[in-house]
């Protein structure tokens, strides 16, 4: 088992990536879970996206991406338009050898408070998810959703309605507690699942 830190977690920092990477790296960690592509390379470009990966290989580190939100009623652009995008990030991220890539189906309390009934969220984005299906498979590539405002029943349910094949849980053992689930029990019914994961004390 390899342990790195999030960089949500150094946010107050204000580090760039190689700072990042240099900060964990000091503190004897494995690597680093970094958000969207935007965080990474604001220009989308492979090279950039290179130059930071052959950083992190010359530190013996990790790095971990995301895609961010996979759920199509929290877009704040068209569907289509994020889903041009996302297939460029996961074709880039590929590129740099990141295959495991993290989502998100809700920001916060979505589950309770949302005009949206919250068992359409689940739907429109294990179909969203399943619309990826056909890049996920050409890069070899998966989602895995972590579980925020949303139960990791939630998440499992989208998990299997999209394909275990191409999107896993990513497990963040913290967050559980928003929906008063039992971590340790909600860990071991995942744990199929389970591709990545957050451990919070």
């Amino acid at each position: 088992m390899r342990i790195g830190i999030d960089s949500f977690t150094l946010r107050e920092l204000n580090l760039d990536p190689y700072q990042c990477l240099d900060y964990a790296n000091k503190r004897g960690l494995d690597g680093v879970q970094f958000g969207g592509m935007d965080g990474l390379s604001s220009k989308r470009d492979l090279g950039e996206l290179l130059h930071l990966r052959d950083y992190a290989d010359s530190l013996g580190m990790y790095i971990n991406v995301s895609v961010g939100m996979c759920n199509p009623i929290l877009f704040q652009q068209s569907e289509d338009e994020v889903r041009t995008a996302m297939i460029h990030d996961i074709q880039a991220f590929a590129k740099a050898g990141w295959h495991e890539l993290a989502g998100i189906i809700s920001r916060n309390n979505e589950r309770y408070k949302h005009p949206v009934p919250w068992n359409t969220h689940l739907s429109k984005s294990a179909d969203f998810v399943r619309s990826l299906r056909p890049v996920l498979e050409e890069c070899g590539s998966r989602i895995n959703l972590e579980n925020h405002g949303d139960s990791t029943f939630d998440i499992l349910h989208v998990v299997e309605a999209a394909g275990a094949d191409i999107c896993g849980v990513n497990l963040d053992t913290g967050n559980t507690l928003v929906n008063a689930e039992d971590k340790w029990k909600k860990g071991f019914q995942a744990v199929p699942s389970i591709c990545g994961g957050f451990w919070k004390n």
